[in-house]
């Protein structure tokens, strides 16, 4: 069978699914899930009827009676948030890197441009590749 007539059957069978209301496109993980309760011996554990969140949430507070487990799982969202922070933080300091190369290199294109030009060019038209290679040496960067 063809990649377009599997194509094609894929996308039948989805669309048929979506429309009995049995799939839904899930925009974060980008792709179709079930919306169906999963059966009772999946032993998945995972929360796939499409209600709800996807696995444990411990939202601002432990979640757990037992002292001991409180303390896990406070100790565990306070590294989760430091992680989370610290990663903010690396984006933001590379997206300021990478704003501050892209000024350099217009600033040393706006002080290389118009030397290079004037050697490259005579009149408005473009000089001959031997004639350049040969001056070269006669060109005067800043």
């Amino acid at each position: 069978m063809s990649t377009e007539a599997v194509a094609a059957r894929n996308k039948a069978r989805f669309a048929a699914a979506a429309a009995s209301g049995h799939r839904e496109w899930d925009a974060v993980e980008e792709r179709w899930r079930d919306t169906e309760s999963a059966p009772s011996g999946s032993g998945s554990g995972r929360n796939v009827s499409g209600s709800g969140a996807v696995g444990l949430t411990l939202g601002d507070r432990p979640t757990s009676q037992n002292p001991q487990v409180a303390a896990a799982q406070a100790q565990r969202l306070a590294a989760m948030k430091d992680a989370q922070a610290a990663a903010v933080a690396k984006l933001a300091a590379q997206k300021a890197l990478e704003q501050q190369e892209a000024g350099a290199e217009v600033g040393l294109r706006a002080a290389l441009d118009p030397p290079l030009r004037a050697w490259c060019e005579e009149y408005g038209k473009k000089r001959n590749v031997r004639a350049l290679l040969g001056t070269m040496h006669q060109v005067k960067l800043p």
